[in-house]
């Protein structure tokens, strides 16, 4: 009943009525409504449309957390097809035989944050200017300066004199 009502509250959906931190938190609510029922896959898909709203690093980690619990068999069974030889594997069932299903399940996961975090990237391009900043001005600062170190090092020595001769005193 929960996840037909947030159905309804998404699709009277009006931009201007309500904000989209409210529409962010319905799909998260009718998200963990579908993972309260084991459909992870449809869990996992409310995650993802919250987090395209808001770009929380809660709704993110909601969304990573369902993922390895709605892959299916032929994910992993192509999963193992496609990278047996790059682990200088005969065959996939050899791959099968020798690694985990659990290690096989996290290398499965870490490929799919991996896609997800390139697919969604906000990549900006800047310059090697704005990069670097105005370093050259800070270095022309210190340069400028006249910094006399003289009478520390002097301490500096007069310590370390006084305590090697003490230590010889002592002996």
């Amino acid at each position: 009943r929960a996840i037909w009502e947030y159905q309804q509250i998404l699709n009277r959906r009006n931009p201007g009525k309500l904000g989209t931190q409210f529409y962010a938190g319905v799909l998260n609510n009718k998200g963990a409504a579908h993972a309260g029922l084991f459909q992870f896959r449809q869990a996992a898909d409310c995650f993802w449309e919250s987090y395209a709203l808001l770009q929380t690093k809660e709704t993110f980690r909601k969304y990573v957390s369902t993922l390895p619990l709605f892959l299916s068999d032929e994910e992993y069974q192509k999963y193992l097809e496609d990278n047996y030889a790059l682990y200088d594997y005969a065959s996939a069932a050899e791959y099968e035989e020798t690694e985990s299903k659990e290690s096989l399940m996290n290398e499965i996961l870490t490929e799919k944050i991996y896609n997800f975090l390139i697919d969604n990237a906000k990549i900006t391009e800047i310059s090697e200017d704005e990069y670097y900043g105005d370093d050259e001005d800070l270095d022309d600062e210190y340069l400028d300066e006249d910094i006399d170190l003289s009478d520390d090092l002097l301490l500096e020595t007069e310590d370390l004199h006084a305590a090697e001769t003490e230590s010889e005193t002592a002996e």
